[in-house]
């Protein structure tokens, strides 16, 4: 009977840590550099544009091995512009890679463009999945430009936390 007790307790041990990591969140932050490729954009019948692009990201984090950490990708995006040009909402979405290979999907949705709190555009950002040591992870924050280039490139911070099982 006591061994029996003893290997429930192992195992009881065992999935509450296994758990207890799963549900770990690690707070990040980094830095973005992102350079337009294509642009299209289409006009809407009430005077406003659809402007769809892809472009290249680059990216860094202080958290080494972490998401940010000497990543790149490739991206596409939306942005729908009212009439006279004036952004109504956006995003898009990543497939980032970290130096080994390993990558992960990432969404982005526009929330704040040329306001006194945010003068270039914010928003926030999450994850989809991964593959290699980003499978099953699961991210959150926020982003914020600070710098806007004529040719649509631009750079810019980024924060959250993510957990990775």
């Amino acid at each position: 009977m006591l061994p029996r007790i003893a290997f429930l307790v192992l195992v009881v041990m065992l999935v509450g840590t296994t758990a207890m990591h799963a549900q770990e969140r690690v707070t990040m932050s980094g830095q973005y550099s992102t350079v337009r490729m294509t642009t299209d954009t289409v006009g809407t019948p009430d005077g406003g544009a659809v402007v769809h692009f892809t472009y290249g990201l680059v990216s860094s984090g202080e958290d080494p091995g972490g998401l940010f950490s000497e990543g790149k990708g490739n991206c596409v995006g939306t942005t729908v512009l009212a009439e006279g040009g004036t952004p109504v909402a956006g995003g898009g979405s990543c497939f980032v890679t970290d130096m080994e290979g390993d990558g992960w999907w990432q969404w982005w949705k526009l929330e704040a463009l040329g306001t006194a709190d945010c003068p270039i555009m914010c928003g926030t950002w999450g994850s989809y999945n991964g593959t290699g040591k980003f499978a099953n992870v699961s991210v959150s924050g926020t982003f914020e430009g600070v710098a806007a280039y004529a040719d649509g490139s631009g750079r810019g911070l980024v924060e959250g936390t993510y957990a990775r099982p």
